[in-house]
């Protein structure tokens, strides 16, 4: 396969698991050897919020967080 080939995925691939397992470290380098895109959903949890996700649950509590995470992600695996 060319490096530059992108695999047509016919379902996203999605991690999860708790803070720190390693899932944007994983999600990486298998988008790497897959040739496809990384999108890290917490980074666009913090663009959805304008704020860091430390801050969301500081400022709106857990619930709030795990609505908009939600929201999230059914965007990007939509």
């Amino acid at each position: 396969m060319a490096q530059d080939t992108m695999i047509n995925l016919s379902q996203p691939v999605v991690l999860v698991g708790l803070m720190g397992a390693g899932k944007t470290t994983i999600g990486r380098r298998l988008a790497q050897a897959l040739h496809v895109p990384f999108i890290d959903s917490d980074h666009e949890i913090i663009e959805a919020a304008g704020c860091s996700i430390s801050d969301i649950f500081a400022l709106y509590g857990e619930t709030i967080f795990r609505d908009l995470e939600q929201r999230v992600l059914i965007r990007l695996i939509s």
